[in-house]
């Protein structure tokens, strides 16, 4: 049970909330998942007869934001009524308790999109925007007379299920062994087009490497799992193959982009809207490769997986507040090699889910490291694009596939 409580000058309670609430967020505040009730009671007491004219309830959801200054955007307010007065009724007195339920709504119309999906409650410290739901009593006792309120925060969580994994990976999640490698189940992984870079190694030669990324396909993933991931790494210099291959040298990071209005969204808009916040938040980890030795001299063959957090922000395509993630290959060049070029990112879009797909859950291979401390930000750090040049590109297309010989 989770009580909020008005209370006079004597401190003692007037009008209380109490929410049956099936679980708590981790901020304390009671939490619903999609599809579950919001049940409970509304008890006021009056020591002398005073004029309620109505009783209600109202959930309201709203985008709030610090950037510039404080502003705001309510895009849901359901109501429900509690109590009305009759024309026979008189004044109340005493104690009186009003039950209610009713279900957390799923989606809500907006002007120009129809029906879209809520987002979840979202507050982050370092970030200057929230997702806020609040439920709020109010007992309305006339012109004449100040209104009773009471009011407090409840935490949402929407259902969104991730794909299944292609049927080689289930069977191998199911009986606990290795994933398998790009070649040897190619309808489960997609092939990212490789990040080349070429540069002067100990200022004696000219050498070109290739990163070439595959993500395990679908590219939609639960929260609490983890993102599998295959890197091969090509060149023909052994000593530079050495050198750019080495598992803690390796930079892919899962990217999260979010976007807010907080004005209206049809006609012309009174304000820029706020620059999309950009964060890198998890990072792979990388290990020599399970599937048997590299092909050809010229490679070097890893596996690796970028670990979810279990309160990873879903992704969102709601118009006032959109969550987008990408996974990012970030060459970084180590001491001795001299790109000629600021090194190319190559990103892919994916999807981050509440839920995982019905069968085997997909495990992490190695102990698993939460992304709880902010990743290094500093190649994204004034950053002026939308998210980055090259995750834009994938937004409006068509997904590339290379092959891996």
């Amino acid at each position: 049970m989770h009580t909020t409580e008005l209370k006079d000058s004597r401190g003692r309670p007037v009008l209380v909330l109490n929410l049956i609430a099936p679980r708590s967020s981790s901020r304390g505040l009671p939490k619903y998942l999609a599809g579950e009730s919001i049940a409970g009671q509304v008890a006021l007491s009056l020591e002398q007869s005073e004029p309620v004219h109505s009783i209600s309830l109202t959930l309201k959801g709203r985008v709030v934001s610090t950037y510039n200054e404080i502003g705001s955007c309510v895009f849901l307010q359901v109501t429900h009524e509690l109590y009305r007065k009759q024309p026979t009724q008189s004044k109340l007195a005493g104690d009186h308790v009003w039950p209610f339920s009713f279900p957390f709504p799923t989606e809500v119309p907006i002007d120009g999109y129809g029906k879209c999906f809520l987002p979840q409650t979202f507050m982050e410290r370092t970030t200057a925007v929230a997702v806020q739901y609040e439920l709020v009593a109010h007992v309305n006792q006339g012109k004449l007379r100040a209104a009773k309120r009471v009011q407090t925060h409840v935490a949402y969580i929407p259902k969104t299920i991730a794909d299944a994994p292609s049927p080689i990976r289930s069977c191998v999640y199911a009986r606990g062994l290795p994933l398998p490698s790009p070649r040897e189940d190619p309808r489960g992984w997609l092939t990212l087009e490789p990040a080349v870079v070429r540069g002067r190694l100990f200022e004696k030669r000219d050498v070109e490497v290739r990163f070439i990324l595959s993500l395990a396909s679908p590219l939609s993933y639960a929260r609490g799992t983890v993102i599998p991931c295959h890197m091969t790494v090509q060149c023909f210099d052994e000593q530079a193959l050495e050198l750019l291959s080495k598992p803690k040298d390796l930079v892919v990071h899962l990217r999260r982009q979010i976007t807010y209005v907080l004005s209206e969204l049809s006609g012309s808009p009174t304000r820029p809207p706020p620059r999309p916040l950009i964060h890198d938040i998890a990072k792979a980890i990388w290990w020599p490769s399970s599937s048997g030795k590299h092909r050809h001299e010229y490679e070097r063959r890893l596996d690796g997986e970028i670990h979810l957090g279990h309160e990873l922000q879903p992704s969102s395509d709601f118009p006032h507040f959109r969550v987008k993630y990408g996974v990012v290959v970030i060459p970084a060049p180590p001491t001795g090699f001299k790109p000629e070029h600021k090194p190319p990112q190559v990103a892919q879009t994916v999807q981050i889910a509440t839920w995982h797909a019905p069968g085997p859950l997909p495990r992490p291979t190695r102990p698993r490291q939460e992304s709880a401390a902010p990743v290094d930000q500093t190649h994204i750090e004034n950053n002026n694009d939308t998210l980055f040049d090259s995750l834009m590109t994938v937004f409006g297309s068509t997904r590339r596939r290379s092959t891996i010989l």
